[in-house]
C-alpha cells in the first residue's frame, strides 16, 4: 500500500465503513497523515531513537487534543493513590447512571462480614434494586449529593479492595479500623484529602471524558468483564455504544499502561493524573 493510499483510507474510510489496521516494526517509517486518524495506538518496547520519538510526538498529539488531565496531588500518608483510583472508577459509574451494579463491591463485603453494611448504604442511596449492568444510553446520572457520593464511592473502594486483594487486606487495611461496621462508619472512612481528589476528578471527566462517551448511543454496559477476567479479578469500567472505556489514574504525570480484551468497535482509554508534591 502506498503512502498516499493509507493517508486517504485513514481520512476518509470510515465514510465507508472501511478501517485501516497499521502494524510495523518501525514506526517512524508510518505516514504522519494516517498516524494522526489512529484512535487506538499500542506500541511494544522500542529501542531505535526515531521510533520512539514517533510515538512520543503521537501521545503528546493525543494528550493536547484530550485536553488537561492533571490535578493537584496529595501525600500518600493523606489519602491513598490506589483507593482513590478505584474510587475515581465507581464515581465514573454514578456519573453515567444512577444506580450502577454495586456487585463487585458486594463480593469484597462478603468476604469481610460487611453485606449487611452495603445494604444499608445501597438503602441510603435510595437503591430500590440490585442496581443494572447494562442500559440503553446515554442516560442521566445519579443526583446524590456531592459529598456523599465521594463518601460512597470511597467506601466501595475499600470493600472492592477487600476483593481484589483478599480477605486479609480487611484486618489491617482501613476497614479494620473501622469503630463500627455500618454505613455511616464506612462514609466516615474517606480522608478530606481523598474527598478534595475525588471532586477535583469529577470536574477533569465532565470536561472530558463525559463529552466524548455521551455522543455513543446503544448498549452501554457498566463493569463489564472478559476472558481475561477469570485469571485477574478485574473488570473494564465502561462500553458505550461500542466504545470501551478504560479508566486510570495515577500519581505520576505519565501515562499508565492497561490491556483489555474484547469484542468492541472502538477502544479508548482515559489517564487522569494527580501531580505528587
Amino acid at each position: 500500500m502506498t503512502r498516499s493510499a493509507a493517508n486517504r483510507i485513514a481520512r476518509e474510510g470510515r465514510k465507508y465503513g472501511v478501517g485501516l489496521l497499521l502494524i510495523t516494526q518501525r514506526p517512524s517509517e508510518l505516514p504522519d497523515t494516517a498516524l494522526a486518524q489512529c484512535g487506538s495506538l499500542i506500541s511494544l518496547r522500542l529501542t531505535d531513537s526515531a521510533d520512539q520519538a514517533k510515538i512520543r510526538a503521537a501521545q503528546a498529539a493525543y494528550r493536547t487534543a484530550a485536553g488537561p488531565m492533571l490535578i493537584p496531588g496529595v501525600p500518600r500518608e493523606a489519602a491513598d493513590a490506589g483507593t482513590i483510583g478505584t474510587a475515581a472508577d465507581w464515581m465514573m459509574r454514578f456519573m453515567v447512571h444512577p444506580n450502577p451494579s454495586l456487585s463487585l463491591a458486594a463480593q469484597g463485603a462478603s468476604l469481610c462480614g460487611m453485606l449487611p453494611t452495603l445494604k444499608e448504604l445501597a438503602l441510603m442511596l435510595g437503591f430500590r434494586n440490585a442496581g443494572v449492568e447494562e442500559f440503553t444510553g446515554p442516560t442521566q446520572g445519579s443526583g446524590t449529593e456531592p459529598d456523599l457520593l465521594y463518601r460512597t464511592c470511597w467506601g466501595l473502594a475499600l470493600l472492592t479492595e477487600v476483593y481484589r486483594r483478599g480477605p486479609a487486606i480487611a484486618e489491617i487495611g482501613p476497614i479494620g479500623r473501622l469503630p463500627r461496621r455500618s454505613a455511616d462508619s464506612l462514609l466516615d472512612a474517606a480522608p478530606d484529602a481523598g474527598l478534595e481528589q475525588l471532586a477535583a476528578l469529577r470536574d477533569v471527566m465532565e470536561s472530558v471524558l463525559l463529552p466524548a462517551v455521551n455522543s455513543r448511543q446503544g448498549l452501554w454496559a457498566l463493569g463489564p468483564t472478559f476472558a481475561g477476567s477469570e485469571i485477574m479479578r478485574g473488570d473494564a469500567d465502561l462500553v458505550a455504544g461500542g466504545l470501551l472505556t478504560e479508566l486510570k489514574t495515577t500519581s505520576k504525570n505519565r501515562p499508565s499502561r492497561w490491556r483489555t480484551r474484547g469484542r468492541c468497535s472502538d477502544t479508548c482509554s482515559w489517564t487522569m493524573s494527580t501531580n505528587s508534591p
